[in-house]
């Protein structure tokens, strides 16, 4: 099956960013058994006017794919350049087909490979039929290691936040985010008719206005059990690889972040006996009370 995936990639310019949307547009193309319409949304012109886009347009079209620049210049708070792709989610819904064509919103250092992309269409419908959506971490390259973003705090997978589906768990990260989103045609609908899809409403999550425009449907709804609906498959008391996305501008590292992107992923998915589960658990009770 070919599927067709239009792509929004949000990038306000600055001239040490260019190395990072080399890194995403290369791993675009690295995309199979699709057709792309890729969008990059700036705040200027000067990806197009520096030659930048050129060969990569170039690239597209001799794979079939379609490679634009959006220009939103004025806004009154730049953050909201972040909003931007909401504008092509309803024109894009009236020509998708269901369980072929998806929509994708990420930024401009998340380097989604075609390992990425088979994964969620690997597990989108199973987990639709629970109203759940594949989920990704991001991850960074410190030291030769793979380190965790956004999961901050052990994962006791076995315990808490966890389904079965078939033979199959799925865990629900305590921190879901990894700054971007991809919907199918039944999602997207759904989508454009929450309180996520706008800057006010989606302040019921205390999120920053531009983590708001890429957390999707994070939070509508959610099994109470799992909080979101975004989850992961652990296979082998690990997540899928294919879930793991590269934050390719590796900026919490090179900055030595003291929490963020510190975590291996052995050293955040962690199993748990009985006993350590009722002792954590315990510890938590006496912390609140306290």
């Amino acid at each position: 099956m070919v599927s067709r995936i239009e792509v929004h990639i949000v990038s306000h310019f600055r001239e040490d960013r260019t190395t990072q949307l080399h890194i995403v547009l290369d791993a675009m193309l690295g995309w199979k058994n699709c057709i792309v319409a890729a969008t990059i949304t700036s705040n200027v012109d000067t990806y197009e006017t520096s030659g930048f886009l050129r060969p990569y347009i170039d690239q597209f079209e001799r794979r079939g794919h379609n490679l634009t620049l959006n220009v939103a210049s004025g806004l009154a708070n730049p953050r909201m350049l972040t909003w931007e792709h909401k504008k092509f989610v309803n024109t894009w819904l009236e020509s998708a087909s269901p369980g072929e064509d998806f929509f994708i919103y990420i930024e401009d250092d998340i380097a989604l490979t075609h390992e990425n992309i088979t994964y969620f269409i690997r597990n989108i419908q199973t987990l639709k039929s629970k109203k759940l959506i594949p989920g990704f971490i991001r991850y960074e390259k410190k030291d030769n290691e793979i380190r965790l973003v956004d999961v901050m705090n052990t994962e006791y997978w076995q315990r808490d936040r966890s389904i079965s589906i078939g033979s199959q768990i799925y865990h629900s990260n305590l921190n879901p985010y990894w700054a971007g989103f991809i919907l199918d045609r039944d999602l997207a609908k759904e989508y454009t008719e929450s309180r996520s899809f706008s800057p006010i409403d989606s302040e019921f999550v205390p999120w920053n206005i531009q983590e708001r425009s890429a957390m999707g449907l994070t939070y509508e709804d959610p099994t109470p059990r799992l909080r979101s609906r975004m989850v992961i498959p652990i296979i082998q008391g690990r997540p899928d690889p294919d879930c793991l996305v590269w934050h390719c501008s590796n900026s919490y590292s090179a900055d030595n972040h003291p929490v963020v992107a510190t975590l291996t992923v052995d050293a955040a998915y962690r199993t748990e006996t009985l006993v350590e589960h009722l002792g954590r658990k315990a510890k938590r009770l006496l912390a609140k009370r306290a």
